[in-house]
């Protein structure tokens, strides 16, 4: 099942994972290019997809398309405060799909 058929069926990517960057690619290119830029620089797929900083959580888009993201607190700051994203952490990382 390809990453878009996962949106589709209302599954929830775990961010930078190899199914997030296919969705990615195709929904949201330039949040796609930027983290791979990120995670390329830092080598680790564990921190900010904006801006490479630890610690970083996940958080999934609390509207419709509901596309998952991983931010520090400053940059998740500047999603919702600056830009009015509505983003909810996740409570269970563990059930994420990859």
């Amino acid at each position: 099942m390809s990453g878009s058929d996962d949106h589709k069926k209302g599954r929830r990517l775990q961010p930078h994972s190899s199914a997030w960057f296919e969705d990615a690619l195709s929904a949201s290119p330039i949040r796609a290019i930027t983290s791979g830029h990120v995670i390329g620089a830092t080598g680790c797929t564990d921190v900010c997809g904006v801006c490479g900083d630890r610690p970083a959580r996940d958080y999934d888009d609390a509207e419709p398309p509901f596309r998952s993201v991983r931010l520090c607190d400053d940059c998740r700051d500047i999603q919702t405060l600056g830009f009015g994203a509505r983003l909810a952490p996740r409570a269970d990382p563990s059930a994420d799909a990859d």
